[in-house]
């Protein structure tokens, strides 16, 4: 009936309003949380959106610790739900495993630009999401940094020297080994680990996932 009234042509999107925050537990049959509005315009080719400003509580969830000239900004997960094809392609390690997207979402970054991540970016990134600081860190080392009585640790091929032109992200026995050593609790981020996780207690680590679990902006 709508689309007789202002043509398919006119027709913008079915806005989901959510008018229920909790689920009706008297429902007689199905607890209903939300209405269908159809927008429509009188002449879609010109209409546009009339945006609200944002409010001070918006912008409380956005920050700019470091002083990126880009503005305000918060951290988000690396993959996106929002599918875009240019953002959907595997990802080949330098130990050659190839890692996709998880299933339904694509990377945040399109190829291009996720191969210009150097060591020191990727370090502020994972460095900023763990601690909401900036990483003041120069040279190239595993060891991040100190915060709050935890070491961070960022495995990366060729980061121990020739010791680990291949293989260097994956934390071995070996490999940690190497590393700068520390007596605390441990966060490291690397490609993989054969270790069990009675062996991570036992050494006092949390390991995460490259790039799985890298935060970024």
């Amino acid at each position: 009936m709508t689309d007789e009234i202002f043509g398919r042509k006119n027709f913008i999107s079915n806005v989901i309003w959510e008018k229920k925050y909790s689920p009706q537990n008297d429902a007689k049959w199905l607890s209903d949380s939300h209405d269908h509005i159809l927008a429509y315009a009188k002449n879609k080719e010109v209409w546009r959106p009339n945006l609200l400003p944002r409010s001070a509580e918006m912008d409380k969830r956005y920050k700019n610790p470091d002083d990126d000239s880009r503005g305000q900004w918060k951290p988000a997960d690396f993959s996106v739900k929002t599918y875009n094809a240019t953002c959907d392609y595997p990802i080949t390690l330098p130990s050659g495993r190839i890692v996709n997207p998880p299933e339904s979402r694509c990377w945040v970054s399109n190829e291009a630009k996720f191969h210009e991540l150097k060591f020191p970016v990727l370090a502020a990134h994972v460095w900023f999401s763990e601690t909401h600081a900036p990483w003041a860190g120069r040279k190239k080392s595993p060891l991040l940094g100190m915060h709050n009585g935890v070491a961070y640790y960022l495995l990366y091929n060729g980061i121990l020297g020739e010791r680990s032109q291949s293989g260097g992200n994956v934390l071995t026995s070996r490999v940690l080994a190497e590393l700068p050593p520390y007596d605390g609790a441990k966060v490291i981020y690397g490609e993989w680990t054969p270790f069990k996780e009675d062996r991570l207690r036992k050494e006092n680590i949390v390991f995460k996932q490259t790039p799985y679990d890298v935060k970024a902006r």
